[in-house]
């Protein structure tokens, strides 16, 4: 982990993008703002990227496909921030560990 040159959240968002193996888009409808750019970046650098809508059930197989089709080791977790969306996080943090300890079973 470095510090980037610029307090810009657009070039932190690049620089996540850029060192991690793939990108993890945990949302509630839409992305937007710092979230969207996050999914753009991810884009323009041609870097594996997956949205999640935690509003609808997210099939925990499948995420682990993903991140075992795309051999991702260094995971980018992105989505707004709490002020944004209320819970979000609480709900996020749950099902990462749900995730983390699935694919650890399941390796």
């Amino acid at each position: 982990m470095r510090e980037t040159p610029s307090p810009a959240y657009a070039q932190r968002t690049a620089w996540n993008v850029r060192d991690s193996d793939g990108t993890l888009i945990l949302v509630r409808g839409p992305a937007r703002g710092g979230t969207a750019l996050t999914r753009t970046e991810a884009e323009r650098q041609g870097r594996p990227w997956l949205r999640c809508d935690l509003s609808e059930p997210v099939a925990v197989e499948a995420v682990h496909a993903w991140l075992v089709a795309e051999a991702v080791r260094v995971l980018n977790v992105a989505g707004p921030r709490q002020s944004e969306a209320p819970g979000l996080y609480e709900d996020a943090r749950r099902w990462l560990m749900l995730l983390f300890q699935t694919r650890q079973l399941g390796s």
